[in-house]
């Protein structure tokens, strides 16, 4: 509690402290697009600009921010307004965004209500495994929290540069030591082979896995969700450039078999066997 002396008075106004407020939510500790505004003294739609803001500029991190509607009281009766409920991981992304004088301390008390509500998550867990028998409904509690710490744990695996199977088992096996869960034996896998290469494919293979009429078009999917850049040389020539997205993707420059004439090697845009999946991905999300 803290208290404001008022210089005209010998009263004293007390000021109570706001906590954080975080909540269990399918299974996961999630804090609401609202209640992060209101602590940091923060207007609501400028919240919710910054998180539109950060999963435009990295689509990835979109299952981090959960969309909602919030009842906003107006007069005697409420609207509905859109929000979000965030992960620890997508309060962590919006929160790096918050300076001040205030903002370290807040995140920080934010952070630890996330602690302390994901060790009693833990703990309940850890509780329901050690019974003989476990009533069903904790089974689910396991499973889920199982699925979604093997989910996060995976999407780390991506972005370390593990790919396919390399990924699964590693997540599998981050996922058996922090929730005891057991991923892959749930699903009757007793062991996959870890990737070593993928294969790579040129536009026309992702053309052809895909269903579509060219590798051309294959070309202008991957420039239409910022996979690479279409640019000209001097003679008006398209040529591909590969772009971060592009990199975290899997495509790579490989020489070929050809030469211009002036013996320099001509290279080639390839990709992951996984773009397929992203595109196919991608062109789902743009069509719903």
């Amino acid at each position: 509690m803290g208290s404001i002396q008022n210089p005209t008075t010998s009263h004293t106004t007390i000021v109570a402290e706001r906590n954080p407020i975080v909540f269990m939510k399918g299974g996961e500790v999630v804090a609401n697009s609202r209640d992060v505004a209101e602590y940091f003294e923060k207007a609501h739609k400028h919240v919710l600009d910054a998180i539109d803001d950060l999963i435009q500029r990295e689509p990835s991190i979109e299952p981090n921010f959960r969309p909602i509607e919030v009842e906003v009281k107006v007069g005697f009766g409420v609207r509905l307004d859109r929000g979000f409920d965030m992960t620890r991981d997508g309060f962590t992304l919006l929160a790096m965004g918050f300076t001040g004088k205030k903002a370290l301390s807040f995140k920080l008390k934010y952070i630890e209500a996330f602690n302390v509500m994901e060790a009693e998550l833990r703990g309940n867990i850890q509780s329901a495994r050690v019974k003989v028998n476990v009533p069903t409904n904790e089974r689910l509690a396991v499973a889920r929290e199982g699925r979604l710490q093997f989910r996060m744990f995976r999407s780390v695996a991506r972005d370390i540069g593990l790919k396919g199977n390399q990924a699964v088992l590693s997540a599998n096996r981050a996922t058996k030591m922090t929730t005891g869960f057991d991923v892959m034996g749930a699903l009757g896998l007793m062991r996959i082979d870890a990737e070593v290469n993928q294969p790579d494919l040129r536009p026309s293979d992702i053309a052809e896995r895909l269903g579509i009429r060219s590798a051309q078009e294959a070309n202008k999917l991957l420039v239409r969700f910022e996979y690479q850049n279409a640019l000209r040389d001097h003679k008006g020539h398209v040529y591909y450039e590969l772009t971060p997205k592009g990199e975290r993707a899997g495509g790579v420059f490989k020489d070929t078999d050809k030469k211009t004439g002036h013996g320099v090697p001509i290279k080639q845009l390839m990709w992951a066997s996984r773009i397929v999946d992203l595109l196919r991905s991608d062109m789902e999300q743009e069509n719903a």
